[in-house]
């Protein structure tokens, strides 16, 4: 089992009752599960991807600022920062190519977690609102304006999507 906590990332083996930490002293984000055995972990320090088998390697940002939530979905990998909301252009290699996926927002705007919609939509929330980003045209649809949400406080019920506020 891998739990993610505000201290670090803590992996417990249940047949040996024994338990591993990894990135120490830090916030976890979001783990999210790329494929079978291999994830990406959104840190205060960055973005790791791997497994316990072969490690962690840490993936250049450059500026983007502080990973809060990492989605894929099929062959597009999308990210969100304290800096903005980006797709990732090449995953394969440590030194990630993004593309700003939002605008009209003030620099140092922050989007916290993303969900799939139903609608085959991608719904992000911010410090500013909460934006329904259309994949397949590259559009959006903005709500709440000045409202903010939590930055870790969402959840996919299926039919329904939970996004908590402050």
């Amino acid at each position: 089992y891998y739990i993610a906590t505000d201290n670090g990332l803590y992996i417990y083996d249940s047949s040996k009752n024994d338990t591993t930490y990894l990135f120490k002293n830090t916030t976890i984000h979001n783990l999210v599960q790329l494929s079978y055995n291999y994830y990406a972990v959104c840190t205060d320090n960055g973005v790791f991807l791997g497994n316990l088998e072969s490690g962690f390697n840490q993936i250049d940002l450059g500026e983007l600022g502080i990973p809060n939530d990492l989605i894929q979905i099929g062959d597009k990998t999308y990210l969100t920062t304290s800096e903005g909301f980006f797709e990732v252009k090449n995953r394969q290699s440590n030194q990630w190519k993004v593309q700003p996926l939002i605008f009209d927002y003030p620099s140092e705007f922050e989007f916290y977690q993303m969900e799939m919609g139903i609608d085959g939509c991608l719904w992000v929330s911010s410090e500013n609102g909460l934006y329904r980003y259309q994949t397949l045209s590259d559009t959006y649809n903005y709500f709440y304006k000045g409202y903010e949400f939590n930055k870790r406080a969402s959840y996919n019920a299926g039919k329904s999507l939970y996004f908590g506020g402050i």
